[in-house]
């Protein structure tokens, strides 16, 4: 039996071989590259690591507060975390976000609400951040916990890192 379209199936071949060109013609690149044009740095292993500091937010609030609390940490690792308030919108920089949990239980999620830190952050040194956040709208006993993320790349928690967890009493 012969195919319907000889011809099509000719020409889609050689249009597929003329579009992957020669294998002279194409660059090499190391299998761990990443694409310069998005200016991806991932940060190596070793820099994970987060030493946790004070965390001044009130013990007891109102269901749905508005809170704002300052968060000390410090880089812990030898490797600088890219950050800054000029990094807003930028991958690859390293932010804090937070969640509350009840019971050991994510009740309510914000991981995709960060905060900046002030400046990139050189191994061993200590800043302050200052979130901004919504206590959760039932009463309870809640903690709320702090994260760093290396955004568009991995959790701090997920490579060992702590994370900062505050015990905090939701009162109606």
């Amino acid at each position: 039996m012969s195919p319907r379209f000889p011809r099509a199936g000719a020409t889609l071949a050689v249009l597929l071989l003329a579009s992957c060109g020669a294998p002279e013609s194409r660059p090499l690149a190391p299998p761990s590259a990443t694409p310069g044009a998005q200016g991806r740095r991932d940060l190596p292993p070793e820099a994970f690591k987060v030493e946790w500091g004070a965390v001044a937010v009130p013990a007891q609030v109102t269901p749905g507060q508005e809170l704002e609390a300052d968060v000390t940490l410090k880089n812990a690792s030898p490797v600088a975390w890219p950050g800054g308030a000029g990094s807003t919108g930028l991958m690859y920089t390293v932010r804090l976000s937070h969640r509350w949990l009840q019971g050991g239980k994510v009740v309510r999620d914000y991981g995709a609400v960060r905060t900046e830190l002030p400046t990139q952050v050189a191994p061993g040194q200590t800043v302050t951040v200052r979130p901004r956040f919504a206590a959760p709208g039932r009463p309870g006993r809640y903690q709320l916990q702090l994260e760093l993320v290396h955004e568009g790349v991995n959790w701090f928690e997920a490579l060992g890192a702590g994370r900062k967890l505050v015990e905090v009493e939701v009162k109606g």
